[in-house]
């Protein structure tokens, strides 16, 4: 006889509602509903969960989970973290070039921010120097 993880199972079925909030599938209206009471124009990554509904609050949690498997598509938005998502390669950069992260001036930039049209404007503290340049992957 198998016994279901009631845990498990909640966070798979919580982790649905954060992936049709995802996804925009406004077939629902439940989804529309969240969408406008929720989201306010807002990134479903970016939104916190200060007073809000316990379910809200069960969603949130379950877009850590999501987030693992997601890659964003940068369109021509404005909600797409540079530094905090996955919208080029496998991993955010902050993980991949934590020594820039660091030394990187807006840590919570988009990617609009730092993009000036014909190329990349990140500002930095200071000057990168040889060093930091020679030292491992950035």
């Amino acid at each position: 006889m198998d016994i279901i993880d009631t845990r498990v199972m909640n966070e798979a079925l919580i982790g649905k509602w954060g992936w049709r909030i995802l996804q925009a599938d406004m077939t629902y209206q439940c989804i529309k509903l969240l969408h406008r009471k929720y989201l306010n124009r807002h990134a479903f990554f970016q939104v916190s969960g200060v007073g809000c509904s316990q379910f809200w609050k069960g969603v949130l949690k379950a877009k850590d989970i999501l987030k693992w498997g997601c890659q964003v598509q940068v369109n021509n938005r404005e909600s797409t973290r540079f530094w905090e998502e996955v919208w080029v390669g496998d991993i955010p950069l902050k993980l991949e070039f934590p020594t820039l992260h660091e030394l990187c001036r807006d840590q919570d930039s988009m990617v609009s921010d730092n993009w000036a049209g014909d190329g990349w404007n990140i500002e930095f503290r200071r000057a990168l120097g040889e060093m930091i340049l020679k030292s491992g992957k950035d």
